[in-house]
């Protein structure tokens, strides 16, 4: 099932960013980020975002 992005709630949205951030194989390198660091890098990289 496809849901586009934009038909998610601001809520939902953040919740699918989190657990794609979150899995393993998604280290950034040697650097150490925070889960708010990714989850920034991934919208920006995207170019998304509502409240």
């Amino acid at each position: 099932m496809e849901i586009p992005y934009t038909e998610l709630s601001g809520d939902a949205l953040r919740g699918v960013i989190e657990e794609f951030v979150s899995r393993e194989g998604t280290e950034y390198g040697q650097r150490e980020y925070t889960l708010e660091d990714k989850i920034k890098r991934v919208v920006r990289a995207v170019g998304i975002w509502r409240s």
